[in-house]
């Protein structure tokens, strides 16, 4: 169980600061809530899971050692890539909703290496795999700038960096 001023990840909202641990009755029963604040993106929401949810997972952040690990131990050297862009867009999807973090700092390697190719040859970088690249940096970046304690904006270049890219 968490307690009041500890640092989570949220699904969907990211990385939040726990205020309270309280009971609130919303359904008509009483039940014990994380009284939560997102410190990234809508930083004046206030969320409340319930503690024993199954519904919303919430995890204790990747810590700055393993963070560095998990970068160091991703293999680029095979391709995410699929060239109908269909496929790739649904096949994408799918591993940034299983969020395993070696696997979205593979396709955001990836989606930046492409992005840079169709930028040298004068193309326009295909809408979905933008999309899809900020979604999988949303998925990591505020987790790894808190632990890393860089800006938001700083962490696709640190991993690009780490991993021998730039």
């Amino acid at each position: 169980m968490y307690k009041e001023t500890d640092i989570v990840m949220h699904p969907r909202a990211g990385v939040c600061t726990i205020e309270a641990v309280r009971p609130e009755t919303f359904t008509g029963t009483p039940r014990m809530y994380y009284v939560m604040r997102p410190l990234y993106e809508n930083t004046t929401t206030t969320i409340y899971v319930p503690t024993d949810s199954d519904k919303t997972k919430l995890r204790r952040l990747l810590s700055k050692d393993e963070i560095l690990e998990l970068i160091h131990s991703v293999s680029l050297d095979v391709s995410l890539w699929i060239d109908n862009p269909l496929q790739r867009k649904e096949h994408f999807l799918q591993l940034v909703r299983e969020g395993d973090h070696a696997t979205l700092i593979r396709l955001i390697a990836e989606l930046h290496r492409h992005r840079l190719v169709s930028e040298k040859n004068g193309r326009k970088f295909h809408a979905a795999d933008e999309k899809i690249l900020k979604e999988a940096e949303t998925c990591i970046h505020q987790e790894f700038a808190h632990a890393l304690n860089l800006q938001v904006d700083e962490i696709a270049p640190f991993i690009m960096k780490e991993l021998g890219l730039s």
